[in-house]
């Protein structure tokens, strides 16, 4: 008999609450009303948020083909870039640090300020584009690697401006890129003619065949003999030359930008919350009239 006293009170109860609740209907409706009418006011002043997409390709690896022979070499470069200074650890082959910097380089804000501040065909304020816009790296997709986003505010082409904008960061990204490879090079050519002189040292003409030259070790170059290795610095030399006249012929672009979509939420998202803030907010003056009333 308890339990179905119970049952009976709660189903009152709720019944009661929801009579008083249709008796203070006017006041539901009037904050429901202006709720809405400040969300519709809010959504209005929101700026319209635009997004495109691009394709990139990777830097062919017939490029860095000349240079294979330093991919089994550990060098440990130091190049001041920006005021920055960044170490290279070429471990990887060069193609592999070109593509990682040329990722960096593209998400960087750097080189989006970089890019903005050269850019002559934007007469809108640069400080004010520079805090519109944003360049996110999307989830590979069906093995798509190098899918990147423009999402902005600013009033601008979005889709030209992310082609111009990939084709700097590429210039950029091959002149930092070419720096380093210089350094390589040199930093190679010294190797070899400290070796030369101790090859010398020792009137080692000829390479020492009971030592294996396929090893990377380079304190043992001098087996090499002096004949050998002063080839290899007039080798190593020509190709710091050649690498003045390097040039990144390819096309960083896959796949041209998507169409901008308006990725803004819509004007409902912003009247339902406002609505169910209301009836939140509703209920909790109601609420606390009917605790005032009982005093």
């Amino acid at each position: 008999m308890k339990k179905k006293t119970f049952i009976v009170n709660d189903e009152i109860n709720i019944r009661n609450a929801i009579i008083y609740l249709w008796s203070e209907k006017k006041i539901i409706i009037l904050i429901s009303l202006l709720s809405m009418f400040f969300g519709f006011l809010y959504s209005s002043i929101q700026p319209k948020q635009y997004k495109t997409s691009i394709i990139l390709r990777e830097v062919p690896e017939a490029l860095f083909r000349k240079y294979s022979q330093f991919d089994t070499f550990h060098h440990n470069i130091t190049i001041k870039k920006h005021l920055i200074t960044q170490k290279y650890q070429v471990k990887k082959s060069f193609e592999e640090n070109f593509n990682n910097e040329f990722s960096a380089n593209f998400l960087s804000l750097r080189s989006l300020e970089q890019f903005i501040n050269k850019n002559k065909e934007i007469n809108k304020s640069k400080s004010y584009l520079i805090k519109k816009i944003k360049i996110i790296k999307e989830n590979p997709i069906n093995d798509v690697i190098n899918h990147y986003s423009l999402v902005y505010q600013a009033p601008i082409l979005g889709e030209k401006f992310l082609i111009d904008y990939s084709l700097f960061v590429k210039k950029q990204t091959e002149i930092n890129f070419k720096k380093m490879i210089k350094e390589v090079i040199s930093e190679e050519i010294e190797i070899f003619k400290q070796n030369l002189i101790l090859a010398k040292s020792i009137e080692l003409d000829k390479p020492n065949l009971k030592v294996d030259f396929n090893d990377n070790n380079t304190s043992e170059l001098f087996y090499r003999g002096a004949k050998l290795l002063s080839q290899q610095i007039i080798n190593l030399n020509k190709l710091l030359k050649d690498t003045e006249q390097l040039k990144f012929n390819y096309d960083p672009i896959v796949q041209n930008p998507t169409k901008s979509n308006i990725i803004s939420p819509p004007l409902y998202i912003y009247l339902i919350n406002s609505f169910l803030l209301s009836l939140f907010l509703s209920i909790i003056i109601i609420y606390l009239k009917f605790i005032f009333s009982k005093r």
